[in-house]
């Protein structure tokens, strides 16, 4: 059974939907990054989070393999609209200690929420990870009298070499370089990464992927329209990271991980309310 580490801090999410209605639930990339590998059964799957008792229940902490705790927790207001969705930070749990690490070998993914992990533990996670698989959201964001914003910052973008996969949004990609051209955005980063495997995503784009020297344009179905996208970005990393490892193709892993998030999501809103959901 392959080992599977995931590192980041689990939150509590309160939604509000376009339609006005509103939902409590438990959240966090770790948390939807790892669905992929549960799903399957065939991995053996542990989180590094900083641990709060006021999340207890949360379904992660079930594969919680880190010893650091706190009574503050991560916890984010999502306000969607029909096409868009404005993000609050209520309360931010501590970032991780350094020396909270897995050991032996181990299929990474590194998806913050809000800079809990730092260079010091890229360094770290990096030495003892095959494969190293990442998100920038979390790398990125700031905040603005409470609203989630995304900054651009070349410490950011220099943190980002220690990963041989990262995924992120077309606007996370503008954010994280300052520039409003989608494929000005992606040389830069070919400039500066060289040999990191960039996958960027959009939810009605094509999803571009950057290959070494070459920049690669995949069309896929876009037609899937739901009411709640909550940690489809996340899902598809975790997705793209297990497809990588299964097929060494990284276009046909990109294919099969859109296709498997595009069926996740419709589950996911057939349920009424969704499994993941608290009572409320």
């Amino acid at each position: 059974m392959e080992n599977v580490c995931i590192y980041g801090n689990p939150t509590l999410d309160y939604i509000v939907f376009s339609d006005k209605k509103e939902r409590i639930a438990y959240g966090g990339g770790v948390y939807y990054s790892s669905l992929p590998f549960l799903k399957s059964g065939k991995y053996d799957v542990g989180v590094y989070a900083v641990y709060s008792p006021r999340i207890h229940g949360h379904p992660v902490y079930r594969f919680n393999r880190g010893y650091q705790y706190s009574s503050r927790t991560t916890v984010f207001k999502l306000i969607y609209s029909d096409s868009s969705r404005v993000l609050f930070l209520e309360e931010k749990a501590p970032p991780l200690y350094p020396w909270i690490i897995h050991e032996e070998p181990c299929l990474t993914i590194v998806n913050p929420v809000f800079h809990e992990v730092n260079e010091s533990n890229l360094a770290l996670i990096r030495i003892r990870s095959p494969i190293l698989a990442g998100d920038v959201q979390g790398f990125i964001r700031g905040v603005r009298s409470n609203m989630v914003i995304y900054e651009c910052s070349r410490y950011a973008v220099d943190s980002l070499r220690y990963f041989d996969i990262i995924h992120m949004d077309e606007v996370e990609l503008k954010a994280l370089t300052c520039m409003d051209d989608t494929y000005r955005a992606l040389k830069e980063l070919k400039d500066a990464l060289r040999g990191t495997i960039v996958v960027v995503t959009n939810r009605t784009k094509p999803i571009h992927v950057l290959l070494g020297n070459t920049i690669e344009t995949i069309s896929l179905d876009d037609s899937l329209l739901v009411g709640d996208k909550t940690g489809a970005g996340d899902y598809f990393l975790g997705a793209l990271l297990k497809h990588v490892y299964a097929y060494s193709d990284v276009i046909k892993a990109v294919e099969k991980a859109h296709e498997e998030t595009s069926v996740w999501l419709k589950e996911k809103n057939a349920s009424s309310p969704p499994t993941t959901f608290l009572n409320y």
